[in-house]
């Protein structure tokens, strides 16, 4: 409720966006749009959906459905939040890149979405019992959590609370929608 319109942006917030204004180059300029585009709904669906089908096509049809049902519905907290509790995006003196309609600036979609892939990538590693595989996967999705947190304040659309936000909701969504003891759920393949 302290991010939600009409309360001003916290100072702390804006002078960080302010402060990262002097290192926009066009190259991470470049790189934040192709983020916003490949990161955000009008293409991730599609990598989601084709990594259930090949967890699916490899016999594990019910982990399909979960990992693909996990992802998606711990991406939808922050979309609801973001109807409940509108927040108008950076304001001109932030200097944004490009201009991004409507009052819904918290929480991060597009961090909230690499944190949900990368939870269950974690989950669904582990149950098809590749432990190692996991550990990669937590570390390529935590840096790429932070590359996309980073390429939302570089282009001035989000606040810094609002990426800590999408992450929070996401990372709090994303482990409480795996079934319960997935060890001894039939559903799941053994570790």
């Amino acid at each position: 409720r302290a991010m939600q319109n009409p309360r001003p942006p916290l100072a702390q917030d804006t002078g960080i966006l302010v402060a990262l204004i002097p290192t926009r180059t066009s190259f991470l300029t470049g790189a934040a749009k192709l983020i916003e585009f490949w990161d955000g709904p009008q293409a991730t669906p599609f990598p989601i959906v084709i990594a259930g089908v090949l967890i699916f096509w490899r016999g594990h049809r019910t982990l399909a459905i979960i990992a693909v049902l996990m992802t998606g519905l711990a991406w939808l907290p922050g979309h609801l939040a973001k109807l409940f509790f509108p927040r108008d995006r950076p304001g001109p003196v932030t200097q944004p890149v490009y201009e991004v309609l409507g009052a819904n600036s918290f929480p991060s979609g597009h961090t909230g979405l690499v944190v949900a892939a990368t939870i269950t990538a974690m989950f669904v590693l582990t149950a098809l019992g590749h432990k190692r595989a996991r550990i990669v996967a937590a570390l390529v999705g935590g840096i790429w959590t932070i590359v996309v947190g980073m390429s939302r304040l570089e282009v001035a659309v989000h606040y810094p609370t609002a990426v800590l936000g999408g992450r929070g909701l996401a990372g709090g969504s994303a482990p409480a929608l795996w079934p319960p003891r997935p060890r001894r759920n039939p559903l799941l393949p053994p570790p």
